[in-house]
């Protein structure tokens, strides 16, 4: 009997690091790609909790961000230009919806491997 592949989810995999980890362990591992680009909003906590019912892995790679000037080419703003809705949103996106990816493929799996990315390209630019 064969032994399975290695499955791992990777959030974030249409971005700048996402798309590198995923497009190099899909030579390995069976991926599952999760990203906004592809029409799954892992700020939709619903969403969220279906998605990780249905989809075991053995391992989940978080390289998800709200880093809207990265993509667009733009200078960071400076924390004199950053408005509350701004402000708030990148909270919902980058803390808020993290908690809720990591809690729910906690819960539905029963063992794993949890390993969060981020890049000075968030902070700095």
């Amino acid at each position: 009997m064969q032994k399975q592949k290695t499955r791992i989810i990777i959030t974030g995999s249409e971005g700048l690091l996402g798309r590198e980890i995923s497009n190099y362990l899909e030579k390995k591992y069976h991926v599952c790609r999760l990203d906004v680009l592809l029409g799954h909003d892992l700020t939709d906590e619903g969403f969220v909790k279906k998605w990780f019912k249905k989809n075991k892995a053995d391992c989940l790679i978080n390289c998800f961000a709200l880093n809207d000037h990265v993509a667009k080419g733009e200078k960071r703003k400076t924390i004199f230009d950053i408005t509350l809705k701004s402000f708030s949103k990148f909270l919902d996106v980058n803390l808020t919806a993290l908690f809720s990816v990591c809690r729910e493929f906690a819960r539905n799996n029963k063992s794993g491997v949890i390993v969060n990315f981020s890049a000075t390209t968030g902070i700095v630019s």
